[in-house]
């Protein structure tokens, strides 16, 4: 008895599923309906809307209701990015969630995903190929509140594809956050953070349909990045920005995270209520007394774009966003299972901020991206010493203080400097001379820690080549900052490379043998070095020939 009646409670929840939601068939072309959406705050408003037609299976797996929008405020600001999740029903039963619109459209018409599509997102069942009418996902903005369109105007040229073009600033004040509590609903908006902290970034979207606590989102893909683990909250919207080709919601995230989005599907986005989000603690230290603090989704694509353009608005914010600047700057990548990763670069310039924009987002893309392993970063910390003022030095020559040295004799030479705008310097350096020496002559060369990696490839092909996540790690610490002078003893001995060891001692015969094996040629021998700290980016090169005496 009690079987069938837990089984005839099944049922009824099942009829009232069915009547809650208008199937494809009930669809017709003239058919009136309405959409929500917030325009403005948090208030909730209704969008009429005209069937035009069904496009069927669109991205190779879904069909797609066409719907024309009217109304005073939908004609005014046409279908805005920030809208796509937006509900839309028939008959007042939910049909699915605006999500596609194309660009530069003298009419606000708009792509319906069904919302049984969206409702298989967790099942992983909607896997769509590319839609023959060009039909564009509805995007998601990313605002970034604390960032201002200064700093995201001087890189944008070195931003990803993934984020620049909807990347925009938001609020330039300190409340980056509604302080309420969020209570997230069909058509509410809400923000899918990336970053939280003294800055955010969220993308702004909408809610389509509430499930328990099951939250569906967007009605297409965010990044379509599978499996996620993003913080989701109720989003306050200041306006809809009008715009020629695609208007934008430009808001604030609450505070208050409400669910963790865990899937990114071809139908949208999944979030689950009361599942606590990891974040990765970025920590910016500048000049020892001002501490910006955020916390990162756990996305290396985002990390990699967006924490160096954070790390120059804090310099924009604390010192000067044009004119002479030096940055030297130390970054820690914390884990406790790969290991820790430390680096360290100055850069000097005018457009110092835009340079250390482009080096740190290459050291983090090449490590998070590596081809081996996904490393776990535990926290990022950065600590950077900022003058304002240019502080670069040019290598004008290198000076010892004799021609001829015998095999196992120490070299006490220095490095003359030409300070940009200022006098010149000097800085010693002592190297050893090998008491196992061969040949009659060897070079000494004074190269800045910028230019040694080229430096390098060119005296021996396979210096930076790796084969492992360790041997990358190993290349990215014991890479020179653009501070520091690297001085060379290299000899003519040709030889190869193998696993990261030069073999130069061997036979003629047998480096070739192992040159046509495919192994990487050294084309000159590296006998010692060292390295010397300056206290500005060092450029040029000079070299001294000392004489072997027997």
């Amino acid at each position: 008895m009690k079987k069938t009646i837990f089984i005839l409670l099944i049922f009824i929840v099942l009829i009232l599923k069915a009547k809650e939601f208008a199937e494809f068939n009930e669809i017709y072309r003239g058919m009136k309906g309405y959409a929500l959406t917030v325009f403005e705050e948090t208030d909730i408003d209704t969008i009429q809307l005209e069937v035009i037609d069904i496009v069927r299976n669109y991205n190779g797996s879904q069909d797609v209701i066409l719907v024309k929008c009217l109304g005073e405020n939908i004609e005014k600001t046409g279908i805005a990015q920030g809208m796509s999740g937006s509900p839309v029903y028939f008959n007042n039963k939910l049909a699915g969630a605006l999500s596609y619109t194309w660009a530069n459209m003298k009419e606000p018409i708009a792509g319906v995903t069904a919302i049984n599509d969206m409702l298989k997102i967790d099942k992983f069942e909607v896997h769509g190929k590319n839609g023959i009418y060009k039909l564009q996902g509805i995007m998601n903005p990313i605002i970034l509140n604390g960032v201002s369109d200064k700093v995201i105007e001087s890189v944008k040229d070195y931003m990803p594809s993934s984020i620049n073009g909807f990347t925009i600033s938001g609020s330039g004040s300190s409340e980056y956050y509604d302080k309420r509590k969020s209570n997230i609903k069909p058509g509410s908006a809400v923000a899918v953070k990336i970053v939280e902290g003294d800055m955010n970034a969220s993308a702004i979207g909408t809610c389509t349909y509430k499930d328990g606590d099951k939250l569906y989102l967007f009605g297409h893909p965010f990044y379509m990045k599978g499996e996620i683990q993003f913080p989701v909250s109720e989003a306050y919207i200041y306006t809809i920005l009008a715009k020629t080709d695609l208007s934008y919601k430009i808001g604030i995230p609450f505070i208050d995270n409400e669910a963790t989005a865990v899937q990114d599907r071809m139908a949208g986005v999944l979030a689950l209520k009361n599942i606590k989000t990891p974040m990765i603690p970025v920590k910016f230290i500048l000049n020892e007394k001002k501490n910006v603090n955020l916390n990162f989704v756990r996305d290396e694509d985002l990390i990699s774009s967006l924490l160096p353009l954070m790390f120059i608005q804090s310099l924009f914010d604390n010192y000067k966003s044009a004119g002479s600047m030096t940055v030297q700057y130390h970054i820690t990548l914390f884990s406790k299972k790969s290991g820790n990763v430390n680096y360290e670069n100055m850069v000097s310039s005018d457009f110092a901020p835009i340079f250390a924009y482009i080096d740190i987002q290459s050291i983090l893309y090449a490590y998070t991206k590596n081809i081996f392993k996904a490393p776990l970063i535990d926290s990022i910390y950065i600590k950077a010493e900022i003058q304002e003022d240019i502080l670069i030095y040019s290598i004008q020559d290198i000076i010892i203080p004799k021609k001829y040295y015998s095999p196992g004799e120490t070299i006490n030479g220095s490095v003359l400097l030409s300070k940009l705008r200022g006098n010149e310097e000097s800085i010693k350096f002592t190297l050893n001379i090998p008491d196992n020496i061969q040949g009659d002559s060897i070079i000494l060369i004074a190269i800045s820690g910028r230019d040694e990696p080229i430096f390098e490839l060119s005296r021996s092909e396979g210096m930076y080549d790796f084969t492992n996540f360790d041997e990358l790690k190993n290349i990215i610490t014991k890479l020179k900052p653009a501070n520091s002078i690297v001085v060379k003893l290299i000899d003519n001995k040709t030889g190869f490379v193998d696993v990261n060891k030069e073999y130069t001692k061997l036979t003629g015969t047998k480096i070739t043998q192992m040159l046509l094996m495919g192994k990487k040629q050294v084309y000159a021998g590296l006998l010692n070095e060292e390295v010397l700290s300056t206290l500005g980016v060092i450029t040029g090169q000079s070299t001294a020939i000392i004489k072997i005496r027997r």
